[in-house]
């Protein structure tokens, strides 16, 4: 893939600042961090992934022929998924996987699904091909797979647009693309077999961190520091698209609530805020029998891309959340009775949890 071909030129471990050793405390093929953050819980066992598996595809109506077909692909995506090394933060997505991947979860995209604000996406990725810092926003977060579905709707807009620059931007996302993956996603098999379609940079959420052991936590927070300069250096590099999920973690009930870090931007950095609308539940695996299986209407609206002003935090994340949603509405994104607002957090929390609404 291009992405393959890009990291055999490019290593997040000369970034200026980055040190993936975090002082000599994590190597090449080791795992410290796996092993601080690892929990049962994060496990989908081989008989629940086959059996979601199974029912998601006869939800898709596909017939047992096909269904053996794709068993097939994903059972040997599964086998080979890999869990990176501590030192290994920045992933390109398998060939393979991808293919597999997207071929699976494109049964679940009825042919109704697509793209809209796509000449804010073009001028988004013309920026970012100029090597000006852009961010991507996603909201509201409800399904691990989301990238997968921006990836399935950016390749149909590539085949079948005749604009010739939005045909070029989803060329150029659909290569480009590089979205920030929690950590804990590589603990469970069944879901690295999906996160592997994507090129993926790990982090540690804040909120893992909150009740460790100092040193596990000062070790995190080194890590994570390394990832924020990473993302710092690939937002302004034109050959990646940096994609990020600002809440931090999955939408809360009808809120969507920004984490405060997400405004420390530099104020040349373009934020192009995206609204995916999807059904509830849809393909969470995390739900078990209340995940959502139907084949189902999946647009993706792509705002207007825009700066934040120098100022204090406070104003800053009030101006990016406001922003964010007028202009995801500009091109009638469906944001129905969610409020939109940040996550607040006192002086001894990393992360934010008390939802403060703006209006």
């Amino acid at each position: 893939s291009v992405m393959q071909e890009v990291e055999d030129t490019f290593d997040v471990g000369k970034i200026p600042g980055v040190d993936l050793t975090c002082g000599g405390r994590l190597h090449t093929n080791g795992n410290v961090i796996g092993r601080i953050l690892k929990s049962d819980k994060d496990e989908i066992s081989k008989l629940q992934s086959l059996r979601l598996t199974l029912g998601a595809m006869h939800s898709a109506g596909l017939t047992w022929k096909e269904i053996a077909m794709e068993l097939f692909g994903l059972a040997k995506v599964y086998m080979q998924a890999s869990i990176p090394h501590d030192a290994e933060v920045f992933c390109p997505a398998d060939p393979k996987a991808e293919k597999v991947v997207m071929n699976f979860l494109g049964h679940f995209l009825k042919g109704n699904s697509g793209i809209h604000g796509m000449d804010n996406l073009a001028q988004a990725m013309e920026l970012n091909a100029q090597g000006e810092s852009v961010q991507f926003y996603s909201v509201p977060h409800q399904s691990a797979v989301e990238p997968v579905f921006l990836k399935i709707l950016l390749q149909r807009e590539a085949e079948t647009a005749t604009n010739a620059a939005h045909k070029k931007a989803a060329e150029a996302m659909l290569q480009q693309l590089v979205v920030l993956i929690g950590q804990k996603v590589l603990h469970s098999r069944f879901r690295r077999t999906f996160s592997e379609a994507v090129n993926g940079l790990f982090t540690v959420p804040p909120k893992y961190r909150a009740n460790l052991e100092e040193n596990e936590k000062d070790l995190l927070t080194a890590h994570s520091a390394n990832i924020a300069k990473i993302i710092e250096y690939m937002r302004s590099d034109p050959r990646f698209a940096m994609f990020i999920f600002p809440e931090g973690g999955f939408t809360r009930e009808q809120q969507i609530g920004f984490q405060p870090m997400t405004a420390q931007l530099s104020k040349d950095t373009y934020v192009t805020p995206i609204y995916m609308k999807s059904p509830e539940g849809f393909l969470r695996p995390e739900l078990g029998d209340g995940m959502y299986m139907a084949p189902s209407t999946v647009t993706v609206y792509v705002g207007k891309p825009f700066t934040l002003e120098a100022g204090n935090i406070g104003a800053r994340i009030s101006t990016l959340v406001t922003t964010c949603r007028n202009n995801v509405r500009a091109i009638d994104a469906p944001t129905g009775t969610r409020q939109w607002g940040f996550m607040k957090r006192d002086r001894q929390s990393e992360v934010g949890e008390k939802f403060i609404p703006i209006a």
